[in-house]
């Protein structure tokens, strides 16, 4: 007596099978390729916030550590010249390709900005981003702005933060 066998030949995955797979996937990835991509660059423009942090330090030490009547805000104010070694310019940050910084200066703090009021004292650090960290449509470099004021009664700075990166959600 022959006995008969079933045999199930398996083949693998037919093509529509791995078709709907790559069709699945690659609309996962293009999901997530935005999402993906803020964050890349905000953690790359994270470095233009720390960049800050040493000026900001030497600024708030020397407004404590000055007279109200030495802080002139011009060559000659010290806060100004304790700053003076943290500031990049795009000659010093051209030399450096692995750094997201354009430029980053210090300046009195103008007359006009929302800290300031009429004959106050107060500093604005400013870091410039290069242009390949921008993404956004007008093509104008992102920047970082911290203006501190001088408040008269504890002698001391109060920051607040300003600049293109809060529009694209960065700082």
């Amino acid at each position: 007596m022959m006995s008969v066998t079933s045999s199930v030949n398996t083949r693998g995955f037919t093509l529509i099978e791995l078709l709907i797979t790559l069709a699945i996937v690659a609309t996962l990835a293009a999901m997530a390729m935005p999402v993906y991509s803020h964050y890349i660059n905000r953690a790359k423009f994270s470095e233009l916030i720390q960049a800050t942090g040493p000026i900001k330090t030497a600024l708030d030490v020397c407004t404590q550590s000055h007279a109200r009547s030495e802080l002139t805000q011009d060559e000659q104010d010290p806060c100004l010249n304790s700053a003076a070694p943290f500031i990049l310019d795009e000659t010093t940050t051209s030399q450096n390709p692995q750094t997201e910084i354009r430029s980053l200066e210090v300046q009195p703090l103008a007359a006009g900005a929302q800290t300031s009021s009429a004959g106050s004292i107060g500093y604005s650090i400013i870091v410039t981003a290069k242009s390949d960290l921008n993404n956004n449509d007008d093509n104008m470099p992102l920047t970082y702005q911290l203006d501190g004021s001088l408040d008269p009664d504890q002698n001391t700075l109060r920051w607040t933060t300003s600049g293109s990166c809060l529009t694209q959600g960065w700082c």
